[in-house]
């Protein structure tokens, strides 16, 4: 993304993308597997990004609620959770806790910009994508 914006101006820049055609694109039963290993402690998911992608439901815990969230976007009974495909991260974040990633940062903030800034980055996550294999579609 690119924008203009005047000097010594203060923004905050939050992004956001509210759909995906299909809907379910990069969201599969391997996905509810992915989740379900998670939560059952057999195999869980290994970095922040996942785990945020599996917490369909939002409420910042991993559960049976996210799989019954995920199949129900997957056989096209619902169209977002609750209005939410997409989630962003800023970049530059770390993750205190890798295992609890929320309270992570969406946004970013500029204080009196002097000039032009390159780099500034966001990580998006499909929700529900718990194995990360979202790919954009072809032209």
């Amino acid at each position: 993304y690119s924008f203009e914006v005047e000097v010594n101006g203060n923004y905050i820049i939050t992004p956001s993308k509210l759909t995906d055609n299909p809907v379910s694109r990069g969201v599969s039963t391997s996905d509810i597997t992915s989740v379900r290993r998670h939560v059952l402690s057999v195999q869980p998911l290994d970095s922040p990004y996942k785990i945020i992608a599996a917490n369909a439901d939002n409420n910042q815990t991993v559960s049976t609620s996210d799989i019954t969230q995920i199949r129900a976007l997957i056989l096209g009974k619902n169209t977002s959770y609750n209005g939410r495909l997409w989630e962003f991260v800023n970049s530059s974040y770390i993750f205190s806790n890798p295992a609890q990633p929320y309270g992570f940062e969406k946004t970013r903030s500029y204080t009196q910009i002097q000039e032009s800034l390159q780099n500034q980055n966001f990580i998006g996550i499909k929700l529900g994508d718990a194995n990360g294999n979202w790919t954009p579609p072809q032209p």
